[in-house]
């Protein structure tokens, strides 16, 4: 965790947070599941969450 805290600082972070990364998380891009999330029993599918974070592309005005 160290080391993820130096190369946040680094970047100029402000706030920032720490992603489970496991089989259970799930990464969505234009609406289409990109990898194959995995529930506490097996199964590929997603599971409900308590927390999410969206990321969206600037647009101009």
């Amino acid at each position: 965790m160290r080391d993820l805290t130096e190369i946040m600082e680094n970047y100029g972070a402000y706030n920032a947070a720490n992603l489970d990364g496991g089989t259970s998380s799930v990464m969505v891009v234009n609406n289409e599941i990109i990898n194959d999330p995995i529930d506490s029993t097996g199964a590929h599918k997603t599971r409900p969450i308590a927390t999410g974070f969206i990321l969206e592309a600037k647009t101009e005005n």
